[in-house]
């Protein structure tokens, strides 16, 4: 059987009562679904678990390449999350960490939407009203997600569509399971077509 190498997503949440939490996920290709990287310890098609990558053979086939992956396996691999009770300063502080959006889940890691740096950059907001805002009350862009079994050329023209450059990734219950940004799909897509180059170069 053929061997892929499967990249681990962590996502790193936090709650409105100053508690985190992390957890590390994979997407199966013999489920098809995203699974918690402890379910691969046990799994029979895994070779190998390790911090960054599952070493698996899936059987039947390979995950499929380019636009016809599922966007799933182009998520980013580290993602801080925020539930809807967590305060705006808190918000502010993510923010100033990278450019992204900061998605938002309730209470059940189902994904509402997303907070948007330009919102908390250099907020007019009189401070004691900041302090009170939760992030479930500035939340937007809730229909801006995808069933992570899509392909990347799903996502891409969903962010086309929307003029977006990041969606949320979802299960079939609605949890939230990673974050696909327009430059690791099109970069999924670019590694793809560079390796048929090779392949059609080869003697």
């Amino acid at each position: 059987m053929p061997e892929v190498r499967l990249r681990v997503r962590r996502q790193f949440l936090l709650a409105g009562d100053d508690s985190r939490a992390s957890s590390a996920s994979v997407f199966c290709p013999a489920q098809l679904r995203s699974v918690d990287c402890a379910t691969c310890k046990n799994c029979a098609y895994a070779h190998f678990v390790l911090p960054k990558s599952v070493v698996c053979a899936p059987p039947n086939s390979s995950l499929p390449q380019g636009t016809d992956a599922p966007a799933a396996t182009a998520a980013l691999s580290e993602v801080t999350l925020v539930r809807a009770d967590v305060r705006a300063p808190a918000l502010i502080m993510l923010s100033q960490l990278g450019p992204s959006r900061v998605p938002v889940v309730d209470g059940r890691d189902r994904f509402l939407g997303f907070v948007s740096p330009r919102l908390l950059e250099g907020p007019t907001w009189p401070w004691h009203r900041l302090a009170a805002t939760l992030a479930g009350e500035v939340v937007s862009e809730a229909s801006l997600f995808a069933l992570e079994t899509v392909t990347v050329g799903d996502v891409l023209r969903l962010m086309a569509r929307r003029g977006a450059r990041s969606v949320a990734l979802v299960d079939r219950s609605g949890l939230l399971q990673g974050i696909v940004l327009d430059v690791d799909a099109l970069r999924a897509m670019g590694s793809a077509e560079t390796q048929l180059l090779r392949q059609g170069c080869e003697p």
